[in-house]
């Protein structure tokens, strides 16, 4: 398998609210500390289109451009939260083609990473892609085994 590079962010709580505002989305548990606690929550909400924004730019580091991205499914297992740091990564599982296009199927994940360095993980959203790649990345993959 290739591993695709790994993309790093740490939740922001002003990030949240310019979310809030481009998907009009005035729900108070993205911001109101007290009430996501009341609700069981450890913490402000971070939007899901948000957790999934950092898997596709992600994705889109490594491919090179959004009009790449074929094919996005995944499911979300938990929440992200302000001072979250998350890391988003996945790997090529296969290469195939549709007509002239090589196509790399990848499993990606968000993962919450907990405590000091090595500490562990929390899933936050798992799931597939199907990405069209050029021949350099193509030929990079191919190298380290998939195929």
């Amino acid at each position: 398998m290739s591993t695709i590079p790994s993309s790093l962010v740490e939740v922001q709580s002003k990030d949240i609210e310019v979310i809030m505002d481009v998907m009009e989305d005035m729900n108070p548990v993205h911001v109101d500390e007290e009430l996501a606690h009341s609700l069981g929550l450890r913490g402000c909400v971070n939007q899901g289109p948000a957790n999934l924004g950092y898997v596709i730019n992600m994705l889109i580091d490594w491919a090179g451009s959004p009009e790449t991205i074929r094919h996005l499914n995944v499911r979300f297992h938990s929440i992200s939260c302000p001072g979250d740091r998350l890391e988003a990564r996945g790997v090529v599982t296969e290469l195939f083609f549709e007509g002239e296009s090589c196509l790399a199927r990848c499993s990606v994940e968000l993962v919450r990473l907990l405590g000091p360095v090595g500490e562990g993980t929390e899933l936050i959203l798992r799931g597939t892609a199907i990405v069209e790649i050029s021949d350099d990345l193509e030929i990079i993959v191919r190298h380290s085994g998939v195929g």
